[in-house]
């Protein structure tokens, strides 16, 4: 699963591009590549942006291999979000890549969009799953200095966990995660998740006949919290996500409605 998500998965930076460069990386949250009716969009946490001023303040990196650095980020034209501030039951938005920009995108850095037919839009109570996720820790960002330009390197994370019963399963999925976790190297105290932010929540146990594999994992939610004390982190499911852009983008409707239910076109 991890190699799967990491090409539909990719990490957002914070920056001013005229700003100095600093001796830290910028402040990141994760995403996933979505495609739909022939437009590419990024999924991620609508709390990513609170403090962005214009587009061109934020980046976008694709996962590559462990050690492999880029200042590649593909134009962002277009943005839409619902929620991300205090205790808001959805945190979620959207961001339009350039078209111009997809090809490289694609063929440069092997990105890979998730599809309608990839999704799982249901309701946290109807399920009882197990969840992997891809998401970049700021704790493991590394900033380095290439050939005298000030460059960030990404090493994102793959967990894999269990859902837990939700407080709000109308809007949200929870996730167990553990304080500690089990490594090669042993057992040790899992990362602070800040950073996870916008990265998708993927179910991999459809109740499906035949041979499993990472191609029937469907995306769930995008992930927007952690709550600590519940050793949880917390994400809005994929159906309020794909109703946001079925309002922002109404020309975009007809390619969406035959995978929602006539009852969840409402707004949640």
């Amino acid at each position: 699963m991890r190699e799967h998500l990491r090409p539909r998965s990719a990490v957002l930076l914070m920056d001013d591009p005229d700003a100095p460069p600093v001796d830290k990386p910028p402040p990141n949250g994760s995403a996933t590549c979505i495609e739909i009716g022939g437009r590419h969009f990024v999924a991620t946490a609508a709390h990513n942006l609170n403090n962005l001023e214009s587009l061109r303040n934020l980046s976008l990196g694709a996962f590559g291999e462990i050690g492999k650095f880029t200042r590649l980020s593909p134009k962002l034209i277009n943005k839409g979000r619902r929620g991300g501030w205090d205790y808001d039951r959805v945190d979620i938005a959207w961001l339009e890549i350039e078209p111009r920009a997809v090809p490289s995108w694609t063929e440069e850095w092997g990105r890979r969009f998730v599809t309608l037919d990839r999704m799982w839009l249901g309701k946290a109570a109807d399920v009882d799953k197990h969840v992997c996720c891809l998401g970049q820790a700021y704790e493991s960002l590394k900033f380095l200095t290439v050939n005298g330009i000030p460059t960030v390197g990404f090493r994102p994370l793959p967990y894999l966990s269990g859902t837990k019963r939700s407080e709000d399963p109308e809007h949200q999925m929870w996730v167990h995660y553990a304080r500690v976790m089990h490594s090669m190297e042993g057992q040790k105290d899992a990362p602070d998740p800040a950073g996870f932010s916008g990265c998708g929540l993927w179910f991999v146990n459809p109740k499906q006949n035949g041979l499993w594999t990472p191609e029937r994992a469907q995306l769930a939610a995008i992930e927007h919290g952690w709550l600590p004390e519940s050793e949880c982190l917390t994400g809005t499911l994929m159906r309020h996500w794909v109703q946001m852009i079925r309002e922002d983008i109404p020309e975009l409707a007809h390619f969406i409605d035959p995978f929602l239910k006539p009852t969840e076109n409402a707004t949640p």
